[in-house]
């Protein structure tokens, strides 16, 4: 079903998102994380060609969330420095994500085994 795709795949972001900030000072573990999320993400149909559409949906919706007043003080601003700040994170994100869909793309890891096993 659509609407259970969209939730699994929605589930996935999260937990991209949340590795990401939980090893943020661990990047050989956020590292290997994210190639196996960016193997699900191929998975759920994820292409390179759809990475810059979610690159900037999930900038979107950072925006949103972020810069949503805060009850106490009704102040929080998206700065350019918060804006910069969440690119450079996507970007160090994808990075391992791209190898790990360019690979599947490629379908590499077939042809590794392949030959290994003739």
């Amino acid at each position: 079903d659509r609407d259970d795709a969209d939730e699994a795949f929605g589930n996935e972001m999260w937990n991209m998102l949340e590795t990401v900030m939980t090893l943020l000072w661990e990047p050989e573990q956020m590292n290997e994380r994210l190639i196996v999320l960016g193997t699900r993400f191929f998975h759920f149909g994820v292409r390179l060609a759809h990475l810059d559409g979610i690159s900037e949906a999930v900038h979107d919706c950072l925006k949103v969330a972020l810069a949503a007043p805060c009850g106490d003080c009704g102040k929080h601003e998206w700065k350019s420095q918060i804006s910069d700040a969440w690119a450079w994170l996507w970007k160090t994100a994808c990075q391992s994500m791209i190898e790990a869909i360019e690979s599947a793309e490629s379908d590499h890891p077939a042809y590794a085994l392949k030959s290994w096993e003739e």
